[in-house]
């Protein structure tokens, strides 16, 4: 840690609230992305963009092995439809 910076430590409490307001449908969403760039507490903020940044990994996979199994749909489909001619 950098001298002359405070930590503050964030109480069981309020992530507790805070894992109670993250599981409301769209509001933990918007809660995640207030809490990741706004506020003092460096850790608290920098939680919340990993958890951002876990969320773009996982989609950016979900995507490529989607427009992979696409692919390979589409594929077969045209050699189904050049085998039936």
């Amino acid at each position: 840690m950098a001298r002359g910076k405070k930590s503050e430590t964030i109480s069981v409490g309020w992530w507790m609230w805070a894992m109670f307001i993250m599981a409301i449908p769209c509001l933990g969403q918007i809660a995640i992305l207030i809490w990741a760039f706004s506020g003092d507490n460096e850790s608290r903020k920098n939680h919340f963009r990993a958890l951002i940044y876990w969320f773009l990994i996982i989609l950016t996979l979900y995507l490529l092995l989607g427009l992979l199994g696409a692919r390979l749909s589409i594929q077969q489909f045209i050699n189904e439809r050049m085998s039936a001619e």
